[in-house]
Parts: structure tokens; C-alpha cells; sequence
């Protein structure tokens, strides 16, 4: 009866400290998925939106200083 007792005992133990190795193991998986990066590409990336740089100011574009900012995608200048 000690016997079965302790070898029970021991399944006890031993069977939830595998599945927690096995579970862990399954987790560390990287299941990062093409849309995550493209997501960390897309904040990564330059915003200026091919805007055209005018005249000579304050406002930097591309390392410019110029006067105004024509965006190419709205009709707006920044100045």
C-alpha cells in the first residue's frame, strides 16, 4: 500500500509539471502573423506622402528647410 501510495504521489507531481513544460513549450511559438508586419512596416515608414517641398523657410522636408509643404494627397500647404 506505501508503494502505490508514493508511485501515486508521484504521478501527482510529475503530471501537471509536464503538461506546464508542454504548454510553455507550445506557446513560445511565434504565430506572429504577414499582417503584424506589415502593420509595423506601414508605422515604421516615412509619412511625408511624396508631398513637394517649396521655397526656402523653416519647415524641414527631407532634411530641407523650406517654406511650404504641398501635400500630394490632399489639397492642403502646410506652412
Amino acid at each position: 500500500m506505501k508503494r502505490f501510495l508514493k508511485r501515486f504521489g508521484l504521478v501527482l507531481v510529475a503530471l501537471p509539471i509536464i503538461y506546464l513544460l508542454y504548454c510553455d513549450s507550445h506557446y513560445k511559438q511565434n504565430n506572429v502573423s504577414d499582417l503584424v508586419f506589415d502593420n509595423i512596416e506601414a508605422l515604421a515608414s516615412n509619412e511625408t506622402g511624396g508631398g513637394m517641398c517649396f521655397g526656402s523657410g523653416s519647415i524641414d522636408c527631407d532634411g530641407v528647410k523650406v517654406l511650404y509643404i504641398q501635400d500630394a494627397f490632399v489639397n492642403n500647404c502646410y506652412e
